[in-house]
């Protein structure tokens, strides 16, 4: 016994630990049955919490990647004008993108399901009574909506889709909806105006998550912010006449006669700019010419001296393209003092003008630059529609002086011209008024041998606009006059006459039939045409504003005037030219 307990001992002294038997022989079977439990138990616990707390995240994610899409839309909005009218230039503004007309989208929306949601047939114009409305959308009102569609990260997350809508708001507090009126249409001059100066815009950004729709809706308003309180405008714009085409060598031609761009106003500081220009031409290669222009601003005040300039062209040299006879500017004051700016007067308005004699027929206008009138040389036009001399003239028969303009009233008629003024007055009646003038002797259109005065031509006896506006009310009126005629193969017959006030376009009622002599029909050397009616003439008018917008008295296309070989109909479509008399606008406002 004792000698089992001395060896025994004798493995705890140093030296004799190679003799013993270990100490520690691991975990039993029932350790690691027991821990294996307890792992297990303890996973079964948290898992569910751990997947939660993944599908938690994701989803967050996605909820923060949404909101900063529906950011960034918003940002977009916000970047952009509120509103540019389409006679400022070819500007887009913020009701361009997100509020354009009042075309109605081509299906219902379908809100359930995000996959169905397409930009082609959702993007649109929601009426008051429509109910095709989602959750996130307005209950009540117009809107518009506009949709864009982005593809899905390839994984669990299906496609996102963007829906943004738009409601004009009223001043009300709080604001109610409003609708625009009837024909509204940002990209059409005289369409344009919107409803108010603010609106109510959502975003919300849609995206498919494991199948289920998850939708993030961001609002915000967006208002029409001017850089200043704004007291006067007033802007008088005229265009007599306009004709543009193309040269065989595919250079765009144009030529714009009696230009008159009047722009006031009054917010920190009271301006005046004012510019004519009697003529102006434009090749594409970058070649211009013109007549009689001028540039002024107030202040300082001044007064605008009349000018002159020579018969000319372009090229400057012969009269290939373009030319004119001799042109000339009026004078006229320019004040902007006491913050009543004013240019011009009812009695004695800036105007510009063409004489009408014998240099250069008043205008002449083609795009070959060949000389028809030389037998010997020959035309690119068309041999079979006999076509000679230039392409639009003013009638050489007619020589007249610049027509005479009191106010906007025609008291005289005369060659191309175009008139403007604007002015303001103070006292309890003071009132803001601009007026923009147009009138021109015949012009002819498309001359042939058998009708050397043109195919067509039209008398612009007169075309005038008057915007007034005081702080507690505002006018607009206007008044036109064109006779078009059509060569008969013996004389001319009117067609036409077109005045304010008609519900249906008189020029669209003419037989394209008709003969008009060297066995050829209107419709052979003329595509289309058209006047103004009481829908697409724009006037407003309520308190402290008013503005007018007549596009053009009468406004025409003809058919394409060379061949082109490798066309279906063996035409070149290019070589038609457009023509426009009579644009004029104007505008007033009176917020003091």
């Amino acid at each position: 016994m004792s000698r089992s307990a001395d060896l025994l001992g004798s493995c705890h002294t140093p030296g004799h630990g190679e003799n013993c038997a270990p100490h520690d022989a691991g975990f039993t079977l029932v350790e690691v049955i027991v821990a294996l439990g307890i792992t297990m138990v303890v996973m079964v616990a948290l898992l569910p919490q751990l997947i939660v707390g993944l599908r938690s995240t994701d989803s967050a994610n996605s909820i923060t990647e949404s909101k900063g899409l529906a950011q960034s839309e918003l940002e977009r909005m916000r970047n952009l004008p509120y509103h540019v009218a389409p006679a400022a230039g070819n500007y887009v503004d913020v009701l361009d993108r997100y509020y354009p007309n009042l075309g109605t989208p081509s299906r219902e929306a379908a809100c359930a399901d995000p996959t169905s949601i397409t930009a082609a047939s959702w993007t649109g114009y929601v009426a008051p009574s429509s109910t095709a409305r989602c959750s996130f959308e307005p209950a009540t009102g117009a809107f518009y909506r506009t949709v864009r569609s982005l593809p899905g990260d390839g994984n669990s997350n299906g496609p996102v889709v963007v829906v943004v809508t738009s409601q004009f708001l009223s001043s009300a507090t709080p604001p109610l909806p409003l609708t625009p009126r009837l024909g509204y249409d940002t990209s059409t001059n005289g369409k344009h105006f919107p409803a108010s100066s603010q609106f109510a815009a959502s975003v919300t950004v849609m995206h498919t998550e494991r199948g289920k729709t998850k939708p993030v809706t961001t609002a915000t308003q967006v208002v029409e912010q001017p850089s200043a309180p704004t007291r006067i405008l007033a802007d008088a714009r005229v265009t007599a006449l306009y004709v543009g085409s193309v040269t065989p060598d595919a250079r765009a031609l144009s030529l714009s006669a009696g230009l008159v761009n009047l722009v006031s106003g009054v917010s920190t500081v009271s301006t005046v700019t004012e510019n004519a220009t009697a003529v102006t031409a434009t090749l594409a290669t970058g070649e211009q010419a013109s007549g009689a222009t001028s540039t002024h601003q107030a202040p300082p005040s001044q007064t605008v001296p009349a000018s002159s300039a020579p018969a000319a062209g372009l090229p400057v040299f012969g009269c290939d393209y373009a030319c004119w006879g001799p042109s000339q500017i009026s004078g006229a004051d320019l004040r902007a003092d006491e913050g009543l700016p004013r240019a011009g007067t009812s009695d004695a308005p800036l105007q510009a003008s063409i004489s009408n004699t014998s240099t250069n027929s008043g205008i002449r206008f083609g795009t070959d630059p060949v000389d028809t009138t030389d037998p010997a040389t020959a035309s690119s036009y068309r041999s079979g529609l006999q076509l000679s001399g230039p392409l639009v003239s003013l009638d050489p028969t007619v020589a007249t002086s610049p027509a005479q303009m009191t106010g906007c009233a025609m008291t005289a008629p005369g060659s191309v011209s175009a008139s403007g003024f604007l002015h303001a007055t103070d006292g309890a009646t003071g009132k803001v008024t601009s007026c923009a003038a147009a009138a021109s002797t015949p012009v002819s259109v498309l001359p042939t041998t058998f009708a050397p005065r043109g195919i067509i031509r039209i008398l612009l006896e007169r075309a005038w606009v008057q915007c007034t506006a005081s702080s507690t009310a505002g006018t607009a009126a206007l008044d036109y006059r064109a006779v078009v005629q059509v060569w008969n193969g013996s004389g001319y017959t009117t067609v036409a006459t077109v005045l304010p006030g008609a519900s249906a376009d008189p020029l669209a009622s003419v037989n394209m039939n008709m003969p008009v002599g060297g066995d050829h029909t209107l419709g052979d050397y003329l595509a289309s045409w058209s006047s103004p009616t009481t829908s697409t003439v724009g006037i407003r008018q309520g308190p402290g504003a008013a503005e007018v917008a007549v596009p053009g008295v009468v406004t025409l296309t003809t058919q394409p005037l060379r061949s082109d070989s490798l066309s279906v109909d063996g035409l070149d479509a290019t070589s038609a030219v457009a023509a426009t008399l009579g644009a004029v606008n104007c505008s007033t406002e009176d917020r003091r």
